[in-house]
């Protein structure tokens, strides 16, 4: 009896029908588990955690993503700012596998945000003094910061989900679709205000802009390794990038002011985790798991893509012909495409399912690629590198919210285990983008974006296809048994 008083949480699981659950579009079924507790909430306050969650991911991110989306522009020398940002994205990678179980198992979400959110402003202040002895110990540190700061909001969200629909009875997947959809709006929303930061700043003065352009090196043939095509780019004063430098500093502050004080710890009971069998489940799941290998593609697409935006189209295709003060606005377009897609697409994966969204941005990718290689930049074309930014951002607003929510519904025994696989496959295509940036034209690239985009295509019609066959295969039984 006593049992039965308790307050039951939401876990999903594949099958095909239950007592207590529904079937959804992706074939996810809803059933109860008594197992661990939610701290109580009303629906009020779910709404209101979230909204507060995503402003300070939105406020964090505008000073993380703009500053980063600058760096193969501010700092070209040697490919520092490149350079800083594959380690970046190799630590992210690292901790994913090393660290982040261990932590998520130990720490509540809110207080994972809250550290994560103080790395992004040691990674923004080397602004005030960029070199190889700051920007590198920095970009450790961030990755570290990054790759936790996105599994604890992931988790975060989901608990939430899981905790209103159980109030509601409704469907955990449909919620939780569009919580990430709410999630990312304001996330994404990021890309508009510290790019409009950034382009307000290097608006004025005279050193924003380029001199005597030779646009045949830009765009797909743009080489950074050829030090005559960085000539094109010439650099915004001291006292600008200092201005800019503090503006994000300012962003992340207010983050952290808001995460500390107006976010509802969800407890959590720590337990102790042993780092190698931990190392040893993610590699299973990486190496034996049909669900993980076929993810894994697109898994690497999203941090490929937000790799190629970050360092290569804003330096080859808008720094090189049109100069570093349209960086920012370029940004602001593919951030408000990305924000409003994000909301639009999640409502729509209730309807459609995630397969015909992957499937829609595969298609704009593939589009987009083919034409960044067949446009030279010129002069009077300037409106091109908005629509382009228009469709990488509708393009971001598919590639890592369908792919998270997948990981979500397909690994629910062992969530934090998914989760850091998720990111680390994630952070490795990130890795990849700039580790190569500074060493190859960006014709060549795009070649290996579109290759990833193909095979990220096969790998979720695979999965789809899998998933079906086992569905009917499990209703075929129940039929039977009836």
């Amino acid at each position: 009896m006593e049992k039965e008083k308790e307050k039951p949480e939401i876990v999903m699981e594949v099958s095909t029908k239950s007592e207590k659950g529904d079937l959804g579009k992706d074939g996810i079924i809803v059933t109860f588990d008594e197992n661990k507790t939610i701290s109580k909430m009303s629906k009020v306050g779910v709404y209101r955690n979230l909204i507060v969650i995503s402003v300070a991911f939105m406020l964090g991110f505008s000073a993380y993503n703009s500053f980063s989306s600058l760096q193969s522009s501010l700092n070209k020398d040697d490919g520092l700012g490149t350079t800083g940002l594959a380690i970046s994205y190799a630590m992210m990678l690292l901790s994913s596998l090393l660290v982040t179980p261990v932590t998520m198992s130990r720490f509540t979400p809110k207080w994972i945000m809250v550290v994560s959110l103080i790395t992004l402003l040691i990674y923004v202040a080397t602004g005030f003094y960029p070199s190889w002895y700051t920007v590198i110990p920095a970009s450790i540190i961030v990755g570290i910061g990054l790759s936790h700061l996105w599994l604890a909001s992931q988790a975060y969200i989901t608990d939430i989900a899981k905790h209103y629909a159980l109030m509601t009875n409704t469907k955990p997947q449909d919620k939780l679709n569009f919580f990430l959809g709410i999630f990312y709006a304001f996330t994404y929303s990021c890309n508009i205000w510290g790019n409009l930061a950034s382009s307000f700043v290097f608006e004025t003065g005279e050193d924003n802009s380029t001199v005597d352009v030779d646009v045949e090196i830009c765009g797909p043939n743009f080489c950074p390794y050829l030090g005559f095509n960085l000539t094109n780019i010439i650099d915004p004063s001291t006292q600008q990038v200092y201005t800019y430098t503090e503006a994000c500093c300012g962003f992340v502050v207010l983050a952290l002011v808001i995460m500390t004080f107006l976010v509802t710890d969800i407890s959590a009971e720590p337990t102790s985790s042993n780092v190698w069998n931990l190392v040893q489940q993610v590699t299973k799941q990486m190496c034996t798991s049909k669900t993980q290998q076929l993810l894994f593609f697109p898994s690497l697409l999203g941090g490929m893509a937000f790799g190629f935006v970050s360092g290569d189209f804003t330096q080859a295709y808008v720094s090189c012909p049109y100069g570093v003060k349209n960086v920012g606005f370029a940004l602001v377009v593919y951030g408000i495409s990305q924000s409003i897609g994000s909301v639009v697409l999640g409502k729509l994966n209730q309807y459609t399912g995630h397969l015909a969204i992957f499937i829609f941005g595969c298609i704009v990718q593939i589009v987009m690629h083919l034409t960044l290689l067949l446009w030279i930049p010129e002069s009077s074309q300037q409106y091109v590198i908005y629509i382009l930014a228009t469709m990488f951002g509708i393009a971001g607003a598919v590639n890592v919210p369908v792919i998270a929510g997948l990981y979500n519904l397909y690994f629910t025994k062992n969530r934090a285990v998914a989760l850091s696989s998720f990111r680390m496959i994630y952070s490795a295509g990130g890795a990849m983008a700039m580790g190569y940036s500074n060493w190859l034209c960006a014709r060549y690239k795009i070649y290996i974006l579109s290759s990833t985009v193909g095979l990220s295509f096969i790998s979720i019609i695979g999965q789809h296809i899998r998933h079906k066959r086992k569905e009917i295969k499990v209703a075929q039984v129940f039929t039977y048994k009836l």
